[in-house]
């Protein structure tokens, strides 16, 4: 039973690392077709990039890039 458990928790977080790419290359197919002044207004910068007041609110916020 314990082994049954197990095994639907894995898939479960496959369907949810599925999800999250799916929805990353969504986001990713969207921005590509757009002004680059449109991608850089939906990511809260412009072509100067961010402020070092910015990088580290969003580095408090959402933590280091990781891979």
């Amino acid at each position: 039973m314990s082994d049954m458990k197990l095994e639907h928790v894995v898939i479960k977080s496959d369907d949810q690392r599925t999800t999250r790419k799916n929805k990353k290359l969504f986001a990713i197919a969207r921005e590509a077709v757009q002004p680059v002044e449109v991608t850089l207004a939906n990511l809260r910068s412009d072509r100067n990039g961010l402020t070092h007041a910015e990088a580290a609110a969003r580095l408090a916020l959402y933590g280091p890039r990781m891979r």
